[in-house]
């Protein structure tokens, strides 16, 4: 009886601390997330069922390298940070479907992530997407400008998670992993420059 009471009281405090820390990444990520590192800015703000997502980065590299590499969805899984399937499903001039398979890590939890996205080129350096389908709904566009150093690439975004996942954490979530893939991304860029 005694050993059940020892057992019951550590699996309370064990909840306890799960709570306590799934608080705190609640409190960390109320507000809007905003990330400046290294000239990477990443702005992630909440907005009706989802987040509407900003990223800016300078790379030193021209605009079509920089165009190549952002609009690259058949080799992104090799580069990007739990990205573990890039695919074009089909492509006819300007357009393009593409499936992309992931997982975000929460805790010790890995949450499975996959999207079917329609992608339009506007020019030789702009693209708009959306989702068809898949975890996540996604409305955006990327585009590269030329700069004195290179270029700037900006990325704008809303995100609706289609998963049971508490907006708190999932902002939190959404910051960290577009930041990865943004870091992902110039360092590609940058690698053949």
């Amino acid at each position: 009886m005694a050993a059940e009471r020892g057992g019951g009281v550590r699996l309370l405090r064990y909840r306890a601390s799960v709570l306590w820390l799934a608080l705190l990444l609640l409190a960390f990520s109320a507000q809007a997330l905003g990330v400046d590192e290294g000239n990477l800015q990443v702005e992630v703000q909440r907005v009706a069922d989802g987040f509407a997502v900003y990223a800016v980065f300078p790379v030193a590299v021209t605009p079509a390298r920089a165009f190549a590499v952002m609009t690259d969805y058949g080799h992104m899984a090799q580069f990007i940070p739990q990205m573990h399937k890039s695919q074009v499903l089909w492509r006819d001039g300007a357009h393009e479907s593409v499936l992309q398979e992931g997982s975000i890590k929460l805790l010790w939890l890995r949450i499975p992530t996959f999207v079917v996205m329609s992608v339009h080129r506007l020019s030789d350096r702009a693209v708009r997407f959306h989702s068809t389908g898949g975890s996540m709904a996604i409305r955006g566009q990327a585009e590269v400008r030329a700069s004195a150093d290179g270029s700037v690439v900006e990325y704008r975004a809303t995100l609706e998670p289609q998963t049971l996942v508490p907006m708190g954490l999932a902002q939190n979530l959404v910051a960290r992993y577009i930041r990865r893939q943004m870091e992902a991304l110039r360092a590609e860029m940058l690698r053949f420059g």
